[in-house]
């Protein structure tokens, strides 16, 4: 029998904020764990010139060990099965979504002059397709202004940074 989810446009949108967080938090530490402080796909070009692959192959390797735990969690729930797992599943998927960003890094450096790719901290990316133009901003405003009214308002320490975010979003659309 299939399971009925649930997930309120609130959570949904509060779980997108609390895990962007979670990503750039991912990305400067295991950046500079893995990378060092020059060059965050480092770690890819020099496994690659070691085995003589492109970053990308390095890369598939490293990101497909997420995506394997994670095919493996949604076999273990059709087969009603529970194991025990080395990391959580959502540490996985945010982990997923690191790499998804160092796939993206790297086909951008591709295309940049010496296959760098640099942007200053004033610089805005501007969309360069019809797609792109179309997806607006990539964080919608009442997040944003969520983030920078009503967390700050929240003084409640028990309560979870997702709960803060939910009510914050929830006073912004009131």
């Amino acid at each position: 029998m299939t399971t009925i989810l649930k997930v309120t446009h609130q959570a949904y949108d509060a779980l997108v904020a609390s895990t962007v967080d979670q990503i750039i938090t991912l990305g400067i530490q295991k950046g500079g764990e893995y990378a060092g402080d020059r060059n965050r796909v480092e770690n890819f070009v020099r496994n690659a010139i070691n085995l003589q692959l492109e970053p990308e192959q390095v890369w598939a390797v490293y990101a497909g060990k997420h995506w394997d735990a994670i095919i493996q969690y949604v076999n273990d729930l059709a087969a009603n099965k529970s194991r025990p797992r080395s990391e959580s599943i959502t540490g996985r998927v945010d982990d997923l979504i690191v790499y998804a960003l160092l796939m993206k890094a790297m086909m951008i450096a591709r295309t940049c002059v010496d296959n760098t790719y640099e942007i200053t901290v004033s610089e805005k990316h501007t969309p360069d397709t019809q797609d792109e133009k179309n997806s607006g901003d990539p964080i919608p405003s009442f997040l944003t202004k969520a983030v920078e009214e009503g967390l700050t308002e929240t003084t409640d320490t028990d309560t979870s940074t997702e709960d803060q975010l939910v009510d914050a979003v929830a006073k912004t659309r009131r």
